[in-house]
């Protein structure tokens, strides 16, 4: 298995697993190096149809030649969760693949300036959209704590996007006619409803995204922007202790 190489503590052979859905998968593990061209090409493809818009109106901007270079690092590993009951019907086509998730294993500052944490950095999670709600998301971040704990890292840490009032005014300038109601009630609250569900809160940290008939509880980081008096920024840094 590809992944043993990469994180020893994996056993040997086929790591399988199943979704809510009853979908049996496998999950795979690859370096930038390794990873099969399919595999790449839909992992782009996946991570631009899900999140270009949101980049866009974000006050980082979506600059896709930076993204990839991030991406494909030769520092990161990909996660893959590959549908064994599902074969491709050509040699490029992506109807098997599920949802991946990009890491490093890296080090991060904490609140005590003498200390460094080793984490496990979630930089992408993306499932298709035909497969959410089968809890492949649920596995991939099951699978990066798996890891994290194996290496005996601190923590697994993502950064996750949240509207702002300047985000959506971006939002507005570059788009006037499109209903931005539904976009405040949508814009990646289900990623941040979801690392919540996850356990990456604790309830004295808790920050409230209130719009009238819906409130998403998130929580964040040790290292967060909201914890030094600065501006408002339009992401959130998440972790969860393992």
């Amino acid at each position: 298995m590809q992944g043993a190489k990469l994180v020893p503590h994996l056993p040997n052979g086929k790591l399988e697993a199943s979704l809510r859905d009853g979908t049996r998968v496998a999950i795979d593990l690859y370096t930038a190096a390794t990873l099969p061209k399919r595999i790449k090409t839909w992992v782009w493809d996946l991570y631009e149809k899900n999140m270009k818009q949101l980049f866009t109106f974000s006050s980082e901007g979506f600059d896709p030649t930076e993204k990839r270079k991030e991406l494909f690092h030769s520092d990161s590993r990909i996660l893959v969760l590959r549908s064994l009951g599902q074969e491709p019907s050509l040699p490029s086509s992506s109807e098997d693949l599920v949802g991946f998730s990009i890491f490093r294993f890296d080090t991060e500052e904490t609140a005590h300036e003498t200390r460094l944490a080793d984490v496990v950095y979630c930089y992408e999670l993306q499932v298709d959209p035909s497969r959410r709600r089968t809890r492949a998301a649920k596995l991939l971040m099951d699978c990066l704590e798996w890891i994290a704990k194996g290496w005996k890292m601190d923590k697994v840490m993502l950064t996750c996007l949240r509207c702002t009032f300047q985000f959506l005014e971006t939002a507005i300038h570059l788009s006037p006619c499109a209903d931005w109601r539904d976009f405040v009630r949508t814009a990646n609250a289900a990623a941040l409803a979801f690392y919540e569900s996850q356990g990456y809160a604790f309830p004295d940290l808790s920050v409230f995204l209130t719009d009238e008939s819906f409130t998403i509880r998130y929580t964040t980081d040790e290292i967060d922007p909201s914890f030094f008096s600065q501006p408002e920024v339009d992401y959130r840094i998440l972790s969860r202790v393992v």
